[in-house]
C-alpha cells in the first residue's frame, strides 16, 4: 500500500482533540512537510512556526463551544493534501492581513518570483477570506467566458458526465486523438486564462496553478 493510500485510510477519531496519541502522529508526520512548503511559498520561518502553532493548537480545539478543525476534514482524500490546502488559506489571509497594515515584509529582487506571497495589495477589500473566495469565483467565471461552447460542453461531458473520449469522438464525429488534443488545448486555455485574470485582479497574488485548484477544492468551488 503506498503512502498516499495509507493517508486516506488513516481514519480521524470521533473527538481528535480527546486523542493526544493521533495527534501527536499526525503532528510528527506532517509538521516538516507543512513547515518547508511554507517556506517555499514564501513564509519567513517565524510565520510558517506561527502558523503551524495555530493550525496544530485548532486541531486540538477547547470545548464544545470551539470544536477540532479536523472535524471539518470530510474523509474525501489524503489527510496531507487537506492540511496543506487549510495552511496555505491561512498563509494568504495573513499576508493580505499585513499588508493591509503597511506590514509587508522585505523583497529581494533576485528572489521576488519564488516568493508568490511576499507582496501583496493593501486594499481593504483582500483582506477576509469571502474576498479571496470571490476573487477566485470571478476568476474561474472570467477564464470560462473565453473558452468556447463546443470547448465546455465537451469538458462536462467527459469531467462531470464521465463520457469517454471514445464516445465523445462518436459524437463530434472526430478521432479520439483529436479529441485529446482538444481538451488537453481546452484546459491549457482555461488554466492560462485564469492565471492571466487573477494577476489582472490582483497583481501581487501570484499562484501556481496546483495552489490555485487547490485553494478552489478549499473553499468547494466547481470548475465546471
Amino acid at each position: 500500500m503506498s503512502a498516499e493510500q495509507d493517508e486516506v485510510r488513516f481514519a480521524i477519531p470521533e473527538r481528535p482533540q480527546e486523542s493526544p496519541e493521533f495527534l501527536e502522529r499526525l503532528q510528527k508526520e506532517h509538521h516538516s512537510f507543512l513547515w518547508t512548503m511554507l517556506i517555499s511559498r514564501g513564509a519567513t520561518q517565524a510565520e510558517a512556526d506561527e502558523l503551524l502553532q495555530n493550525m496544530w493548537g485548532d486541531c486540538v480545539g477547547q470545548d464544545d463551544n470551539r470544536p477540532s478543525l479536523l472535524e471539518k476534514y470530510n474523509g474525501k482524500g489524503a489527510i496531507r493534501g487537506w492540511l496543506k490546502r487549510v495552511v496555505i488559506n491561512r498563509l494568504i489571509d495573513l499576508k493580505r492581513h499585513k499588508a493591509h497594515e503597511g506590514e509587508l515584509p522585505h523583497v529581494d529582487s533576485d528572489d521576488a518570483d519564488s516568493n508568490p506571497f511576499e507582496r501583496v495589495p493593501a486594499t481593504a477589500s483582500a483582506q477576509s477570506e469571502n474576498a479571496l473566495l470571490n476573487l477566485l469565483k470571478e476568476t474561474l467565471q472570467a477564464a470560462f467566458a473565453k473558452c468556447p461552447a463546443d470547448g465546455m460542453m465537451m469538458l462536462r461531458l467527459v469531467h462531470v458526465h464521465e463520457l469517454t473520449q471514445r464516445e465523445i469522438a462518436h459524437m463530434w464525429g472526430w478521432t479520439e486523438f483529436k479529441v485529446s488534443r482538444y481538451l488537453t488545448k481546452a484546459m491549457e486555455n482555461i488554466q492560462a486564462d485564469a492565471l492571466g485574470e487573477l494577476k489582472k485582479r490582483d497583481p501581487w497574488l501570484q499562484l501556481s496553478w496546483d495552489d490555485f485548484v487547490e485553494l478552489c477544492e478549499t473553499h468547494q468551488i466547481d470548475f465546471l
